[in-house]
């Protein structure tokens, strides 16, 4: 192993921190510093291994490992992840003993065949998870040995620093998507590959109460029938595959004690920041149905000519206010309300405000807006 080419590694890896998409590179450097074939990532979290970056050289590798169900049946992880979860870095010759070698399919048939026979596991833990850099060998290159196992538990501060950065840069971008969300009145809430909400905007917040709440940070509904509904989407938005097969989930309705009820729909975060490691999983938007959203003043003046404090009252009469809250809200009298709301009649070719707000109805934006940040 040479240091040189350990130190330019791991100098790749931490530039992936702000530069995600460089993750490939990165991996082949440390594979040559380690004198392996290849190497990649691996979470003690149950989610499919080809959501992880990974260099292509041992992708053909990682899709006949998930396709032929090794993902389950994985002898090293069985017996090693109690130790690399706890940063510890184990060789093969640590648990795998040579009958088990000679007969598990997974060491005997599927490593040969891509002649990778020879692993080392760098384990440590990346913000309360266990993690493990796995480095595969092929024949001619030979077994990892102790000194090489002594010089790789060095790598895994590095490792855990930064994989909890990039994380933590991910997060960061997620908050400017709930705030831009926040910006468009929708609620919204990000949620993690435990299946709990790891943040959400005051706007979401705003929906809790009996009938929604948070429960050590999932979300549960207080109707059972409900409850049911959102919890299947829960789990199924935290299954193994979800970002390469492209799932759309059926959104949930969640019914409440007199009041109709709100609708959850779920957008996978991939597009809206660059996780690649999956900390994070979907954003969850809700609509409150007994709301209506406000018409922007501006789309009101150039639809009907209307005048800036015309508009402002449309726009609040839209939203289901009768005149007269919507006078207090605007802070104006009655009567000029009355005056203002003539001339909103005349304007946009309405005589009575049900009919108005029928048409400010038609007028309003798709109900959700999907972002690129």
């Amino acid at each position: 192993m040479d240091q040189k080419k350990i130190e330019q590694a791991l100098d790749a890896c931490y530039d992936c921190i702000v530069s995600p998409e460089t993750w490939p590179i990165a991996f082949d450097s440390i594979a040559q510093a380690a004198g392996a074939v290849t190497c990649m990532f691996r979470s003690r979290t149950n989610w499919a291994m080809l959501d992880l970056p990974m260099p292509e050289s041992l992708r053909a590798f990682m899709t006949d490992y998930e396709r032929e169900g090794y993902v389950d049946n994985d002898y090293r992880a069985a017996f090693g992840w109690h130790l690399l979860g706890r940063g510890i870095t184990l060789i093969d010759h640590d648990i795998i003993p040579n009958e088990v070698r000679r007969t598990h399919p997974l060491l005997a048939d599927l490593h040969v065949r891509h002649d990778l026979p020879w692993w080392a596991g760098v384990g440590f833990v990346a913000n309360g998870h266990g993690w493990a850099l796995a480095l595969l060998r092929n024949a001619k290159q030979g077994p990892f040995d102790r000194h090489e196992q002594k010089r790789l538990s060095r790598l895994a501060p590095h490792f855990s620093r930064v994989i909890g950065f990039s994380e933590k840069f991910a997060l960061g971008g997620a908050k400017s998507s709930l705030a831009a969300l926040e910006h468009l009145g929708a609620p919204a809430m990000l949620l993690d590959r435990c299946g709990t909400i790891a943040l959400l905007n005051p706007a979401a917040e705003a929906l809790l109460g009996p009938d929604l709440k948070l429960v050590q940070r999932r979300l549960r509904a207080a109707y059972q029938p409900s409850d049911r509904e959102l919890q299947s989407l829960l789990d199924f938005l935290t299954q193994p595959g979800l970002f390469r097969a492209a799932h759309v989930a059926a959104p949930v309705q969640i019914a409440r004690l007199g009041r109709r009820p709100v609708l959850i729909e779920a957008m996978p975060i991939s597009g809206l920041v660059a996780d690649v490691f999956r900390s994070l999983r979907a954003i969850l938007l809700l609509t409150d149905l007994d709301a209506r959203p406000a018409l922007p003043t501006e789309l009101l003046r150039a639809a009907f000519g209307l005048t800036a404090a015309e508009a402002r009252l449309a726009s609040r009469l839209g939203m289901g206010e009768s005149l007269d809250a919507a006078a207090d809200s605007l802070g104006i009298a009655k009567e000029t309300a009355r005056a203002q709301l003539k001339a909103v009649f005349a304007k946009s070719g309405t005589a009575r405000q049900a009919e108005l707000v029928a048409l400010l109805a038609r007028l309003a934006p798709g109900r959700r807006k999907v972002l690129s940040v």
